[in-house]
């Protein structure tokens, strides 16, 4: 399992904490789904928040583990071994299906049947994960 943990400011009020739980729990709920219909995207299993010691409100997402390396840790990996570059043909069929998942996810239908139009934040390398059979 991996954790991702939100930074949340920390002048925020119990009120704001908790519409800002409400909305990430949402937004867990179309992740959960859209992993459903879309297996290149992982899968979320847990969505809460935990209140620290020192009374920071930490919002969290648990996700699936997936074996392997990320596209970025790969290309690092290739260099540092004095490998060549990936091929074209071979950047060409890991990012088509990274380009054909983003182009289904950006269109992935709400619970009511409305789209949800969605914009992939911050996707680099890092986020891209190749399993051990080299799919992205």
């Amino acid at each position: 399992m991996a954790l991702k943990c939100l930074k949340v400011p920390s002048f925020t009020t119990a009120e704001q904490q908790a519409e800002f739980l409400e909305k990430f729990r949402a937004e867990g709920e179309l992740l959960f789904r859209l992993s459903a219909s879309l297996p290149a995207v992982v899968r979320p299993l847990h969505v809460d928040a935990l209140v620290t010691k020192d009374g920071t409100f930490v919002p969290f997402l648990a996700l699936e583990w997936l074996e392997g390396e990320s596209l970025g840790q790969a290309i690092m990996g290739r260099t540092n071994r004095g490998e060549p570059p990936m091929s074209l043909d071979e950047l060409a069929r890991l990012l088509t299906a990274v380009a054909r998942t983003l182009a289904r996810a950006h269109h992935f239908s709400g619970p009511e049947g409305a789209v949800n139009h969605r914009s992939p934040r911050h996707q680099t390398g890092q986020r891209l994960s190749l399993q051990r059979d080299r799919r992205l």
